[in-house]
């Protein structure tokens, strides 16, 4: 087809060849025989053609086509552009150069990419689209069962949407970006690298490299969430505030992790907790949608409706300490006063107990005689309950909170003939029935309170015995792996000697939990190392103010920043020098220390970072 020409609702028999140069057009060829083609050169435009039965459409440098349809079909790019094709079962796309923009990718369709780019593309349930080597697929939108986009051998992609029953698969050498993986979403690691991703609860990150073991910890620091495993530590970037997360782990089909977030606390009973209801006290597992039951308030008790009810199992991550393995906590009969509880009850440890007028999570009540985790129960069901409102309830006669929905519910099973289909999402601050007490001010004193009626009562003592030491251990280490201690302390200030040519070291120390080394009854669960205030390099030349951990935000081995003069490292904090550093001879670097420890002897931990 020359210029000018046009061809409308062409059928292509056996052995037809359909050429489509500049100025030429065709709309709604036909092409139905496997040796027939399609081919579109620079300045041709070809729009609607339907190949099936193995026929092909060829589009070349400069040559255009929209709108079409591969059923049992080729498409070819070779550096044309294609717009709006509709890759469908049988069907594949194949993409060299050029651009293919707005593909629809259907189940048994696939679209091969080794070059060029791919934009927006839809690839739906049962749809695969590979991209490797030079190729890149830009904000494709991956949805329903058996959906994949699969990224490896130099391959990118960008800005890509992974919704529920979807996967993205970066393998060797395959790079991710800004990844949204959405409720039942999946990213599969296979060796490639991720940054930059948004996990939405309900979402998963699947690290093909770490073999499940029940042994896996996790921590988020800022956006930062690390995966531990005995002596390895996996980091992985992610975008957003997940200061009010925490992780699950379970087993893939080949026995790797997957990693989950839920947004807010697992504030649950284990079952055959007893809850009060206008029928009498019934088993937590038995309670249906609909049930009534029996809220305190400070005008008395109320009746209240059951909503939503949920069930959920967990696996202990046994080795780890107890108050991250997912033990649950048990409060022993008459922990709290005569009779209260009236039988040993079991919660999870954000599960809040009703006490001077305030909820306090049961973590922070911890106390290893009254109060414990239960290290004989390593897996086991718990149950929520929500009411109309946030409710203080009565379970094993002991009050205690009603589930809050602060949107976590997606991670949970429902039980019973009815089922709740949603409900809004609400907040500590405005929805609460009573005010969430975690101030060390209020709730050392509890503790100390009920740890004293522990040993009044006779309850021994079942934690591990531990020492604890207030000297940080600090030291830096030269890239070069050289050990360097403090030559001496001045005024706050720790003194190194440094050799010549280092540009860069690393502040060391130990690191320790305040609520594992103070007390459960400080509520800051970070790993926090030594609290760094000014930093000064003294050379033979001049003297230099550090300031890179005062106003840098992504920094190794440093907690988030919390103040514009001091931050806390982690207990490994990566520091540069600049090119201060002295060619010939020593210099003196001197931090300021503000505050460290107490601290908890541990083992160091070998970090290894995922790439992320």
């Amino acid at each position: 087809m020359n210029s000018g020409g046009t061809a409308i609702k062409t059928t292509v028999t056996a052995g037809g060849h359909v050429k489509v140069y500049s100025g030429g057009r065709t709309i709604s060829s036909i092409l139905t025989v496997p040796d027939t083609e399609e081919v579109i050169y620079s300045g041709g435009t070809a729009t609607g053609t339907i190949a099936t039965k193995g026929a092909g459409q060829t589009v070349n440098t400069g040559g255009v086509a929209s709108d079409t349809v591969a059923s049992n079909g080729n498409q070819f790019i070779f550096g044309g552009s294609s717009f709006n094709a509709s890759i469908q079962s049988g069907g594949k796309q194949t993409l060299t150069s050029g651009t293919a923009t707005a593909n629809t990718v259907t189940s048994g369709g696939t679209v091969a990419a080794t070059g060029g780019t791919t934009v927006r593309d839809r690839i739906q349930a049962g749809g695969v689209e590979n991209i490797s080597q030079n190729a890149v697929a830009s904000g494709a939108t991956v949805s329903g069962a058996a959906a994949r986009l699969n990224v490896s051998s130099g391959g990118r992609a960008v800005n890509t949407i992974v919704n529920a029953g979807g996967n993205i698969v970066v393998g060797s050498k395959g790079i991710a970006s800004g990844t949204t993986i959405s409720s039942g979403g999946s990213l599969v690691i296979q060796g490639g690298s991720i940054t930059d991703t948004m996990l939405v609860p309900g979402g998963q990150i699947d690290i093909g490299t770490l073999d499940y073991k029940g042994n896996t910890a996790a921590k988020i620091v800022g956006n930062v969430l690390t995966v531990t495993q005995g002596k390895a530590s996996y980091t992985i970037k992610l975008v957003g505030d997940y200061s009010q997360y925490h992780a699950h782990f379970s087993p893939d089909g080949n026995g790797k992790t997957i990693i989950s977030l839920d947004k807010g606390a697992e504030v649950c009973f284990l079952a055959d907790t007893m809850i009060r209801t206008t029928t009498g006290d019934i088993p937590v597992q038995d309670v249906q949608i609909g049930a009534e039951v029996l809220a305190w308030t400070p005008e008395g008790e109320q009746v209240r409706p059951v909503v939503w009810v949920g069930r959920k199992h967990a696996i202990v991550r046994q080795g780890l300490a107890s108050d991250v393995a997912g033990y649950p906590v048990r409060i022993c009969t008459n922990a709290i006063a005569d009779g209260v509880p009236s039988k040993d009850l079991l919660v999870t440890p954000e599960h809040s107990l009703f006490i001077d007028s305030g909820l306090i999570p049961a973590r922070m009540l911890v106390n290893g005689r009254s109060i414990i985790y239960d290290t004989s129960i390593t897996s086991y069901d718990y149950f929520h309950i929500e009411t109309d409102v946030h409710s203080v309830l009565t379970s094993d006669g002991m009050l205690t909170e009603s589930y809050l929905n602060t949107g976590n519910r997606d991670g949970f099973t429902q039980d019973g003939t009815v089922v709740s289909l949603s409900s809004p999402v609400r907040t500590w601050e405005a929805d609460a029935a009573a005010p969430l007490t975690v101030s060390r001010n209020k709730v050392e004193p509890v503790h100390h309170a009920l740890a004293e009626r522990a040993i009044n009562l006779g309850f021994d003592d079942v934690r591990d015995a531990r020492a604890v030491v207030t000297d940080p251990d600090l030291h830096v280490i030269t890239p070069a792996g050289k050990v360097i201690r403090q030559s001496r302390e001045s005024n706050g200030r720790a003194i190194f000697t440094l050799p010549s040519n280092v540009r860069s070291v690393r502040l060391v120390s130990r690191a320790a939990k305040p609520s594992d080394a103070i007390g459960p009854f400080v509520d800051d669960r970070r790993e926090l190392g030594v609290l760094v205030g000014n930093i000064t390099l003294y050379t033979p030349e001049n003297t230099r103010t550090i300031t890179s951990h005062l106003e840098e935000t992504d920094l190794s081995g440093w907690a988030d920043k919390e103040n514009s003069a001091i931050r806390w490292t982690l207990g490994d904090a990566q520091l540069d020098l600049g090119s201060s550093a002295v060619e010939h001879g020593m210099s003196l670097l001197a931090v300021e220390i503000v505050a460290g420890g107490p601290y908890i002897d541990q083992p160091n931990t070998e970090v290894s970072a995922l790439q992320a």
